[in-house]
């Protein structure tokens, strides 16, 4: 299995870090052979949408399972509707996560486990109400663009659905 965990460092005897849309790399490591491909984040300095952008890059790369200390509304939103389990640890290391994944032991989460804009970096607070008009149309925007990517998704996925089933009555 592909798992991939944010972290502030590149090994995996670091610590998980507590952020995912904006944690300094992904490690993209093979459970079962425990092979390590290590990714800047392409999403960390992004002004806003971090956490879409950050879910979005581990999907495409194949991810399985993502661990991370928080996920926001907006990466779990992305990760869910991929079907990735994620997984929420408080400060261990990257290796005991894994191990944990290995043995079963950790729970994914079934909802995000931070509000939104929690792993921004500077700026002003989401309070100033300017900021949170902008935030507010740019998340509706988000939302409404996700909507549509998820019916897209469904329509594929039941077109896909009903050809495996007329395959198997071929069978």
């Amino acid at each position: 299995m592909l798992s991939v965990c944010a972290s502030e460092e590149k090994t995996i005897t670091s610590p998980v870090s507590q952020v995912f849309g904006r944690a300094r790399y992904f490690l993209f490591i093979d459970t079962n052979t425990l092979q390590v491909e290590v990714i800047e984040n392409p999403a960390l300095n992004e002004g806003g949408g971090a956490g879409i952008k950050a879910a979005q890059f581990v999907v495409d790369r194949g991810a399985q399972a993502v661990v991370a200390g928080n996920f926001g509304p907006n990466a779990f939103q992305v990760l869910n509707a991929a079907e990735l389990p994620c997984y929420s640890v408080d400060e261990i290391s990257i290796e005991t996560a894994l191990e944990s994944i290995r043995n079963n032991t950790l729970v994914p989460i079934n909802t995000p486990s931070a509000k939104a804009h929690a792993g921004m970096k500077g700026g002003e607070p989401a309070e100033n109400p300017i900021h949170q008009k902008m935030a507010d149309a740019k998340s509706e925007n988000e939302r409404a663009v996700l909507k549509k990517e998820l019916a897209d998704l469904r329509q594929k996925l039941s077109k896909t659905l009903s050809r495996i089933e007329e395959l198997e009555k071929e069978n």
